[in-house]
């Protein structure tokens, strides 16, 4: 298994086992291939009004030693909220999440899964049509065949990491892949906390809550891979 996405996994399956909630994924990403430089939120323009005054309008809270900006008043996407707008190639999905509600084109990458005994999950790769494009975190497993309808602690999806062909529509309120900063913030709301750079590496946003943590990770403003915690 790709070395960054098994780092992302354990940190996963410490918070299954622990009970814990997003927070300590969220936190501890940096340290596992996100890393955060000491930066300012820089000032962001667009050709919609309405969307930069939204941006122009969030107020931080503080920014920590490793210049990562807090915001006042976070959005918070709760595991309900998170449902209520997931769809995948157009179709509503219920909670839990589970690869088979996913659609006959979706598949897990069973030659990759690795059991993780302590933690009772299984990492392993995900495939549609045929090609990965993502990674998942599964709990409550028996071994590293028990994986009918078990729910998906950990999705991460990339086009960057993974070459998909055809990448799967997974939007949560029309926001996915290849979506940038300004429309993420303006559907999603105030983030929990955004790392913000020159562009030297890649930023993050995160929003937060106890039952569910969403991350985009952009490159050249545009989300590149997309941590999903529930």
């Amino acid at each position: 298994m790709n070395n960054f996405f098994k780092a992302i996994s354990l940190i996963a399956a410490v918070c299954v086992a622990a009970g814990c909630g997003g927070s300590v994924v969220a936190e501890t990403t940096a340290g596992a291939g996100i890393q955060a430089e000491t930066s300012t939120v820089s000032e962001t323009t667009t050709a919609a009004e309405s969307v930069s005054a939204e941006i122009e309008e969030l107020e931080v809270d503080h920014v920590d030693e490793d210049g990562i900006v807090y915001y006042k008043n976070p959005t918070e996407w709760t595991y309900e909220k998170f449902f209520s707008e997931l769809t995948i190639n157009g179709k509503s999905i219920e909670a839990p999440l589970t690869i088979e509600k996913f659609g006959k084109d979706f598949s897990l990458n069973t030659d990759t899964a690795e059991y993780l005994e302590a933690d009772m999950v299984v990492c392993a790769e995900m495939s549609y049509k045929g090609s990965t494009f993502a990674n998942v975190t599964l709990k409550d497993c028996q071994n590293e065949q028990d994986l009918s309808n078990k729910e998906i602690r950990l999705l991460v999806l990339s086009d960057v990491l993974y070459e998909c062909d055809d990448f799967p529509n997974i939007l949560i309120s029309g926001i996915g892949i290849s979506s940038n900063r300004n429309d993420i913030i303006s559907v999603f709301g105030v983030p929990f906390k955004e790392n913000a750079t020159d562009g030297s590496i890649d930023d993050t946003i995160t929003y937060y809550s106890e039952s569910c943590t969403l991350i985009f990770r952009l490159s050249q403003n545009a989300a590149n891979t997309i941590y999903i915690i529930l």
